[in-house]
C-alpha cells in the first residue's frame, strides 16, 4: 500500500513539475486578441444582415395590397351600405444592388455640434 502512495505522489509530483505543452502568456493574448477581432467582425456582418432582412420585410408589407370594397343589399329594402377603400402604391422600393428600403447602412459621420466655447465666454 505504500508503494502505491510513492508512486502516486511521484506521478503527481512530475506533472506539476512538468513544462512540455505548456501555454505561454504572449499565445493566450494573441489567440484571445485574434478571437475579439473575429467576434467583432462577426457581430457587424450579423448587424447588417439583420438591417437587410427587416428592410425586406418592411418592402414586403409595404406592397400587400389592402384595397376592398362591399355592398349590403336587402331582398326588399335594397342597399343597405356600400364601402370601398383602394389602398396607394407602394412607396418603398427595394433596387438590385442597394440597400433596402431606403435604408442607408454606410452613412457618413455628420457634424455633431458647435465646438467648446471659447474660456471666458458664458456657456449657452
Amino acid at each position: 500500500m505504500k508503494r502505491h502512495k510513492f508512486f502516486l505522489d511521484w506521478l503527481i509530483l512530475g506533472l506539476w513539475l512538468d513544462v512540455r505543452g505548456g501555454i505561454a502568456p504572449i499565445d493566450t493574448i494573441l489567440v484571445t486578441s485574434l478571437t475579439a477581432i473575429g467576434a467583432m467582425i462577426g457581430l457587424a456582418v450579423i448587424r447588417d444582415a439583420v438591417v437587410q432582412e427587416m428592410g425586406d420585410v418592411a418592402v414586403a408589407l409595404d406592397n400587400v395590397d389592402q384595397s376592398f370594397s362591399g355592398t349590403i343589399v336587402h331582398a326588399t329594402l335594397g342597399t343597405l351600405w356600400s364601402a370601398s377603400f383602394t389602398d396607394d402604391l407602394a412607396t418603398l422600393s427595394d433596387p438590385v444592388g442597394s440597400e433596402p428600403a431606403c435604408l442607408d447602412v454606410q452613412a457618413s459621420p455628420t457634424d455633431e455640434g458647435s465646438p467648446l466655447a471659447a474660456v471666458g465666454t458664458p456657456f449657452p
